[in-house]
């Protein structure tokens, strides 16, 4: 396994189990640092589709901040509107500029979204950007909650205009997509990390009942090799899954785990093969017989090497002795 490059130890995790057998003899920190690689590589993969989406989308989200936001500025932690606006975000959410900011006048706002784009729905959200500050508002049943408020901060001054010139470099920026590159390569590791992580109890747990069926003397190193080698394929299926759908999915993962079971099952059984072969040696019980063979080829060489020179030794000698007897004869 010491000469296994990283890219054929993952093919050879999901194609072949003979790997298991094999791993086990290899140190415990070679198999957790080749799963760490693992985990980053499929980061980093993840990381460059989440940011290429992210970019992609900035287009919309420009037109779209165009089109739905009315002319503003905030200064001096104040909202400064000359028009009122109600956008509607989706079927049950509504966006409301203005530059009120009662109670009151909040209230007569919803009534007015309602008559306004018949909301007779029985939760209505309403996202309000007043003259002191943002909220997020919802009419349950008639009934209003206030579910999120965020007062302006004096220091920071904008406009519409600052902000979709702000969202314009930010779509050009080199530097910005790195940022966010890191940002998705960091947040995804740690969330495959700790996945990996809390699955352990539930992969030592199945792999000490599984061992109940093959008889093994397996160590806690065994079980950590184990574990590090069956976690290859959830981790290439959850990064497949992730770039698909754009999420974590729960059914995913559960499928995942259901399948690192089957390579457990498996794993064992090529260990235990393994083991009968070798007679729990870790060695082959004909490598004796194979190493005496070629000892044996290798001396027979040599003695027939040894005769070849002889032979050409004597040879020279006899064309020289003649060659003198020529001479003589001259």
């Amino acid at each position: 396994m010491t000469k296994v490059n990283f890219f054929k130890r993952i093919w050879l995790s999901l194609t072949d189990f003979r790997i298991y057998p094999f791993s086990q003899k290899e140190k415990t920190g070679k198999a957790i640092w080749f799963l760490l690689r693992l985990i980053l590589l499929c980061s980093f993969i993840i990381a460059i589709f989440m940011t290429k989406s992210v970019f992609d989308a900035l287009p919309g989200i420009i037109a779209k901040t165009s089109d739905v936001l009315p002319d503003f500025s905030i200064s001096n932690g104040e909202l400064i509107t000359d028009e009122q606006k109600f956008t509607e975000i989706n079927s049950s959410t509504y966006l409301v500029f203005t530059n009120k900011s009662t109670s009151e006048e909040i209230l007569n706002l919803i009534n007015a979204v309602k008559q306004d784009k018949n909301a007779n729905k029985d939760y209505v959200g309403y996202i309000f950007v007043l003259k002191d500050q943002a909220s997020y508002v919802y009419d349950l049943d008639g009934a209003i909650y206030q579910a999120v408020k965020v007062d302006y901060i004096n220091e920071i001054d904008t406009s519409k205009d600052e902000i979709i010139n702000d969202l314009t470099t930010l779509e050009e920026s080199f530097v910005a997509k790195l940022i966010v590159l890191l940002f998705f390569l960091t947040v995804f590791a740690l969330i495959t990390l700790i996945n990996r992580i809390t699955t352990i109890l539930i992969y030592f747990i199945t792999i000490w009942l599984l061992n109940t069926i093959f008889v093994l003397k397996l160590k806690f190193r065994n079980y950590i090799i184990l574990v590090c080698y069956v976690s290859v394929l959830p981790v290439i299926l959850e990064t497949i899954a992730i770039i698909v759908t754009k999420q974590i999915s729960g059914p995913v993962n559960l499928i995942c785990t259901l399948v690192s079971f089957v390579y457990m099952f498996y794993g064992l059984r090529a260990i235990k093969i393994d083991n009968i072969l070798t007679n729990g040696t870790g060695k082959n019980p004909l490598e004796k017989l194979e190493n005496a063979i070629k000892e044996a080829q290798e001396e027979i060489e040599e003695q027939l090497k040894e005769k070849a020179e002889k032979k050409k030794e004597e040879n020279e000698k006899q064309d020289k002795e003649e060659a003198e007897d020529d001479k003589k004869d001259v």
